[in-house]
């Protein structure tokens, strides 16, 4: 059974450009609504909508550009925003639009104004992949600033990313979780519906499952409770049903979760799920095979169910660190091209590289680990220059490439980047 048929994408791509376009000069202006037009065609096929306006500053949409064109433009254009702002260049020469709407984005720049961005290109297909992967990433840096947060952890670690993004976090303690009534049948329905009819191998004992599911029902209801999107849990304060299925089910169900306590590593795969409907996966970087430009990513029990094609390849097993104290998936990465990514706050970074994941038999995979998560992946770039460059070992994998897409993050936020 596929894992698109149980957990679909939650969100759906579809994202809305808005262009603000600044000239009086009437045939200049059709001029535009050609371009504009032929351009809407192309961004369609991603997913994207374009509208656009003459003269008066619109920001309602997740992506909101700026061309400034020839002939008149208005003496006194002004436009505020705290959303990511394109400066988007028509490269057609009669235009004029790349001189004047470049000396704009320096101006906005300068004076600090908020996010924004410069783009110029040629009318073809690559500029719209362009626009389509700065549409997606807007929205999901429009979407990180008023995210909800449920956090049921004693201590939040890396909270210097609020110096990028404003969430809003919603503290509970672990007493008021335990509080919360589960009623038996909804265990039941739950080991049943997503487990046992598709065929997920289950290999720990029935009482141990049904605990880490009254878990999962639990930190769903409180989720609910407080209205949040997202979910800061820490596992050493559940040794008694250690959370890796609760987060896998959650992640797979597009509740994004961590079970670290670790808020940067919690905005950053929301951010990444906001720009793609993709899930992440998080594990550590566990060994390296140089001469064929080949690592191996594991966690220790926690992934989306989504990370393998089918369910019927995902085990259930106790949980490796802990026997008896909680559930653990076992399951290997799909074939798939993929980005392995790291966001740093010392210094600001953001690293990415791209590759291919491999599928390989479970004795391979039993090497290392007998119970954990992993993803085997076959990297574009020399592997020595890859780990040299991470400032840890602990990294993102999302099984699409979305190089472009971290590429227009960093430079909204203005920080480094690492990108091969």
């Amino acid at each position: 059974m596929s894992t698109q048929d149980i957990f679909p994408p939650p969100i759906q791509l579809q994202y809305r450009l808005h262009v603000n376009c600044f000239t009086e000069n009437r045939e200049i202006q059709r001029r535009v609504e050609y371009v504009l037009n032929v351009l809407s065609e192309m961004l369609k096929r991603r997913g994207v909508t374009l509208s656009y306006s003459f003269n008066e500053f619109k920001d309602d949409a997740d992506g909101i550009a700026v061309t400034i064109l020839y002939k008149s433009p208005p003496k006194n254009i002004s436009f505020k925003t705290e959303k990511p702002l394109l400066f988007l260049s028509l490269s057609i020469p009669e235009l004029f639009s790349v001189k004047y709407t470049f000396k704009k984005y320096l101006e906005y720049r300068k004076r600090n104004l908020g996010p924004t961005l410069y783009m110029c290109d040629d009318l073809r297909e690559r500029y719209a992949v362009k626009i389509s992967a700065f549409t997606k990433i807007s929205k999901a840096y429009i979407k990180t600033q008023t995210l909800r947060i449920l956090a049921i952890v004693g201590e939040i670690r890396n909270v210097e990313i609020t110096q990028y993004f404003k969430p809003k976090v919603i503290r509970v303690g672990v007493e008021e979780l335990h509080n919360i009534g589960v009623n038996e049948n909804e265990v039941k329905r739950v080991a049943r519906n997503y487990l046992e009819e598709n065929l997920v191998q289950i290999k720990v004992n029935r009482e141990i499952l049904e605990e880490s599911i009254k878990l999962y029902l639990k930190v769903k209801k409180l989720a609910e409770k407080y209205n949040t999107e997202a979910i800061l849990l820490e596992c050493k304060e559940y040794e008694q049903s250690l959370p890796c299925l609760v987060a896998s089910l959650l992640n797979s169900e597009g509740r994004i979760t961590v079970c670290t306590g670790d808020l940067r590593e919690l905005i950053f795969n929301y951010i990444i799920y906001q720009a793609t409907a993709r899930i992440p996966f998080t594990g550590f970087i566990t060994s390296i095979e140089p001469e064929n430009r080949i690592l191996r990513i594991a966690n220790c029990g926690m992934a989306p169910f989504q990370l393998s094609k089918d369910l019927r390849d995902i085990q259930l097993v106790n949980q490796y660190s802990w026997k008896g104290k909680g559930v653990s998936i076992k399951a290997c990465c799909r074939r798939a091209r993929v980005t392995i990514c790291q966001l740093t706050l010392r210094p600001p970074t953001i690293f990415a590289v791209a590759g291919d994941s491999l599928q390989v038999q479970e004795a391979v995979l039993n090497q290392q680990y007998e119970a954990w998560p992993q993803a085997i992946i076959k990297v574009d770039e020399n592997i020595f220059k890859v780990v040299d460059t991470l400032n840890d070992v602990k990294v993102h994998l999302i099984t699409s490439d979305i190089r472009r897409e971290l590429t227009y993050l960093a430079k909204i936020l203005r920080i480094q980047t690492q990108i091969y």
